[in-house]
Parts: C-alpha cells; sequence; structure tokens
C-alpha cells in the first residue's frame, strides 16, 4: 500500500452568495502545508441553480467524469482531482455560474493523498446515479463498479446525497473513512470520501446509509501508485552493484 492519506477538510451551507457568470469560491483551504506531487481530491454536492465550470489552485485539476443532477432534489454532485500537486500553502479555488441562488446548498470535502502517480494517475472511474428507493430499514449504496489494472492502486469511493436531508454514512467492507460532510437537515444530503487498496478485478464502493428513503449519486474512481509496474510485467530492482 504505497499512498496514505495526508490531510482532509471539509465545509457546508450557502458558501457563496455571490451570482452571475465566473463566481469563485475560495472559502475551503488545507490546514497543512500540501506535499509537492501529491493528489489533491475535492468533491462537492450543491444545488442546481449552479454550475461548476473549473476548479484551480495548487495545479491542474480534472473532473472525474461528468457532473450529476438529480432533479428530484434540485442538486448537482461532482468530483474533481489534482495531479502532482505543486506544494505549500492550498486553497482551492472553485469558479461556478449561477443564477439568483449562489453557490448554495451545499457539502464539500478535500482530501490530500501521496503515493499517486504524478502523471495520468487516473486509471480507471466510473460516474453515475444510483438512487435508492427502500421503503424500510437502513440502504446499503454502492457506485456502479469499475475494474482495477494495476495493483497496489489507490480506490476512492465518494458519496453524495441528494436529500434535502443530513444523512449518517459508514463505510463498507475493506473500505476506510476518509472525510464526510452530513450537510444540514433540509439544506443538502452529504458529501462522503471513502478509500482503499485496489488490486486488479472488479472494485465497487460500498456505503451503509442510516436513512431508508436515501437518494444519492455514487462515483468511484482508481488512482496508479507511484513506481506503476502493469499487471504481467516483472518488477526490477536497480543497485547496490
Amino acid at each position: 500500500m504505497p499512498y496514505a492519506l495526508l490531510q482532509t477538510n471539509h465545509a457546508k451551507g450557502t458558501l457563496n452568495t455571490a451570482t452571475g457568470v465566473g463566481q469563485t469560491y475560495n472559502g475551503l483551504s488545507f490546514s497543512n502545508s500540501v506535499a509537492p506531487a501529491s493528489l489533491l481530491m475535492l468533491s462537492v454536492c450543491y444545488d442546481q441553480g449552479a454550475t461548476v465550470t473549473g476548479v484551480s489552485g495548487g495545479g491542474t485539476w480534472a473532473r472525474v467524469g461528468t457532473s450529476q443532477n438529480d432533479p428530484t432534489n434540485s442538486q448537482n454532485a461532482e468530483t474533481w482531482y489534482c495531479a502532482n500537486a505543486t506544494g505549500g500553502s492550498t486553497t482551492p479555488v472553485i469558479t461556478y455560474d449561477s443564477g439568483s441562488t449562489g453557490f448554495a446548498a451545499a457539502a464539500l470535502v478535500i482530501a490530500e493523498f501521496s503515493g499517486v502517480r504524478p502523471v495520468t494517475p487516473l486509471d480507471v472511474s466510473n460516474t453515475a446515479k444510483a438512487f435508492a428507493t427502500s421503503a424500510t430499514g437502513t440502504d446499503a449504496n454502492t457506485t456502479n463498479a469499475v475494474t482495477v489494472s494495476i495493483a497496489d492502486s489507490l480506490g476512492v469511493a465518494i458519496y453524495l446525497g441528494t436529500a434535502g436531508v443530513a444523512p449518517t454514512i459508514t463505510e463498507g467492507t475493506g473500505w476506510s473513512m476518509g472525510i464526510a460532510e452530513p450537510g444540514t437537515v433540509g439544506l443538502t444530503g452529504a458529501t462522503v470520501l471513502i478509500y482503499r487498496s485496489a488490486d486488479p478485478g472488479s472494485l465497487t464502493g460500498t456505503f451503509t446509509s442510516n436513512l431508508n428513503t436515501d437518494r444519492y449519486t455514487g462515483q468511484i474512481a482508481v488512482f496508479k501508485p507511484t513506481g506503476t509496474v502493469l499487471v504481467g510485467q516483472p518488477r526490477r530492482t536497480f543497485g547496490p552493484f
């Protein structure tokens, strides 16, 4: 397991009341200096009155898949990552376009990992709506499955609640809790990030919610480890000679 979770942070509420095109939110920073070449992640669930157009700060950011929309509860959900971070004091800056609501009803988490390949680190991802509708008891929520190709990879799964309530989310077997922002009752659901070591084969993110009519978006991404060796190729050891 070459990777490590270095730090996290979270925020919730109406993060910025400014409206219009090209607005920014920069109110959530990493508490400690970011290590050079680390992997940064940002996941957010927010009111669909806004549209996130980009993330900056600390390096080059890319969206995992596409933004997902829950029209029933009028919310969007998405995840971004930044490979090969520049290091030092880092504040991700979210750029968005908005109508009358600003960047509202948001639940936001950020995380930093070490041990991930700094160049083209994303191995595979899957982003899809996965709304649970069970009538009783708790919900066992899952992401869509992905096929991992490289040993010792970092698997990250994200639960982005869109129920208008604040559920309590626990991680499934084999996963570790990274960071959870439970949101606020009547405001938004939750944004929860879990992680684990991933070896070749099928991988599914699993969560349990205490709500029995939970609506959520499940996302999963797998990142290659540093010193990546393709499956089936020999590992090489250099020196001393």
